[in-house]
């Protein structure tokens, strides 16, 4: 596991667009983390990476559980597990369509059914640290190595 620092929201949002850049149909983003810890935000500055609009708002899916941006190189499936209490929705949601869809999927509170995602499933924990600064805990998948490498670090 690595971690990311990122000393401000606007470190974070660049983290996000340039991991963006990186990404390519079926790839699966399982983010992990306590209310306000910049889930969301990542999300957001992801969809900006891909090339969702500015005229796509793109909000948190908690009450609509998924939410499908179809602009940019590729859609983007955005999927919030917060108010799921049972696995069983999940089926009945048609997950695997989208992990292994036309698009990147990336899942919310995806600590909550952790067992239902792919192998392949780049893990993100975010972590409050001071003022504005997230600490954000990867756990590696053939994405982060590819990012990594591209970057000259690994």
């Amino acid at each position: 596991m690595e971690n990311m620092f990122c000393k401000s929201l606007t470190a974070t949002q660049h983290f996000a667009r340039q991991l963006s850049t990186h990404l390519k149909p079926s790839d699966v983003v399982a983010l992990v983390g306590n209310l306000s810890a910049g889930k969301t935000t990542f999300v957001k500055a992801l969809a900006q990476g891909l090339g969702v609009g500015p005229q796509t708002p793109v909000t948190s899916p908690t009450f609509t559980i998924i939410q499908e941006y179809p602009g940019g190189r590729f859609p983007l499936f955005h999927i919030d597990f917060y108010r799921l209490e049972h696995q069983k929705v999940l089926e009945e949601l048609g997950l695997e369509e989208y992990f292994g869809g036309a698009g990147v999927t990336v899942v919310e509170w995806a600590d909550r059914f952790p067992s239902v995602f792919p192998a392949r499933t780049l893990w993100l924990t975010f972590e409050i640290g001071e003022g504005e600064e997230r600490i954000i805990h990867v756990a590696g998948s053939e994405i982060w190595r590819n990012f990594r490498r591209e970057l000259g670090e690994a």
